[in-house]
């Protein structure tokens, strides 16, 4: 039987985030706060000039008080279009774009209200072609989880933390990898833009045991 680990639901997430499937049976926090400077609006892509952070604009308030499922998407200007925009520049001419490209970008339109909603899409999308177990949600928030392993805000944009003892980041073929070298940290849609049906084999080699 798999050790549970506990994780915060993020947008479009990178291999390490998804690499967790492979060794633990997950569990999405579905009752915490929402906390910025985090994964849970960003994703990073890889494009001709370099690593590009895209972020989901939130209805003004405060944010960090709210309970993550209440956490409204500001649609005041159109970011999803400017999100195909860049992802279309990025990755139109990966040999999988257009496989993958017209899901990611019915994800995008769909405009749900809440970011939580949008998120789970876009994992949804990324387990189904990863070929990943459906995860369950917490029943309830707390500071301390006993039953397995805490790895809530443990994958940040700035990458502060302590090393991740489950993942070791092995290059594969990116789209720009001949002018910038191989961009780790990126959001899965890299991979499977960039390898398709070959992309679980890829994500299987980053998972590592301590």
């Amino acid at each position: 039987m798999q050790d549970s680990l506990l994780i915060e639901l993020q947008l479009f997430p990178s291999l390490q985030y998804l690499s967790k499937w492979l060794g633990f049976s997950v569990i999405l926090e579905g009752e915490e706060h929402y906390r910025k400077g985090s994964f849970r609006n960003r994703y990073h892509l890889a494009t001709a000039q370099g690593k590009l952070a895209l972020s989901v604009p939130l209805e003004k308030g405060k944010h960090q008080q709210l309970p993550v499922r209440e956490v409204k998407i500001d649609y005041k200007k159109d970011w999803p279009k400017q999100h195909w925009r860049s992802i279309e520049t990025a990755y139109g001419k990966a040999p999988f774009f257009d496989y993958y490209g017209e899901e990611v970008r019915a994800i995008l339109e769909s405009r749900p209200s809440h970011l939580f909603a949008l998120n789970w899409a876009a994992l949804q999308f990324l387990l189904e072609h990863f070929q990943l177990e459906t995860p369950s949600f917490s029943a309830q928030f707390s500071h301390q989880f006993e039953a397995g392993i805490d790895f809530r805000n443990q994958i940040r944009p700035q990458q502060a933390k302590a090393p991740d003892p489950y993942f070791a980041p092995l290059p594969y073929p990116q789209l720009f990898e001949d002018r910038l070298g191989f961009l780790p940290h990126l959001s899965a849609l890299d991979l499977l833009f960039c390898m398709g049906p070959e992309a679980p084999y890829y994500l299987a080699q980053q998972f590592k045991t301590p």
